[in-house]
């Protein structure tokens, strides 16, 4: 598309302070970050974990590329309340769904897959199985295609006062 796209699906809880942003390394995780940024600007409460989920098979994980961005993104306007996430499992949606439990998360922020169709069928649709099976706000966020940079102006509706 020429344009974003965002995707909300509604959950149980709207205070919208605790985010849960899993990231796998693509750039619309990453352009997704400007909606914490906007809404974190209007209060101090708004908290965030920076999610990545590792293979089983991985030694020892380390934050990437696409996880220290996301979080040196938001460290202006959150400050020490981002914090990285790093588990090792077979299943993204089961960790990014037990994590988001566990911190008491308002909203999970995804980049949509750019994945294609042969690749969905073998690993699955990530960001729908785990819109459909949480109880929270989900937010999925693809940027365009033509986007140059993650750090494009707001929509005037999201811009700070």
């Amino acid at each position: 598309a020429a344009c974003e796209v965002i995707l909300v699906k509604m959950g149980t809880n709207e205070q919208g302070r605790r985010w849960l942003i899993p990231v796998a390394g693509g750039p619309d995780a990453l352009y997704a970050t400007q909606y914490v940024k906007a809404i974190a600007a209007t209060t101090d409460k708004t908290e965030a974990v920076v999610c990545q989920v590792f293979p089983p098979h991985s030694r020892l994980p380390k934050a990437t590329t696409g996880m220290l961005k996301a979080i040196q993104a938001l460290k202006p306007v959150l400050g020490d309340r981002v914090q990285p996430l790093c588990r090792i499992h077979d299943s993204v949606p089961q960790v990014v769904l037990r994590e988001a439990k566990h911190y008491g998360t308002d909203i999970i922020l995804m980049g949509v897959s750019r994945d294609g169709l042969l690749r969905q069928v073998v690993n699955g649709n990530i960001p729908e199985q785990i819109a459909r099976q949480s109880t929270c706000t989900v937010m999925l966020v693809r940027s365009p295609l033509d986007a140059q940079t993650p750090q494009r102006d707001l929509p005037s509706n999201l811009r700070r006062p």
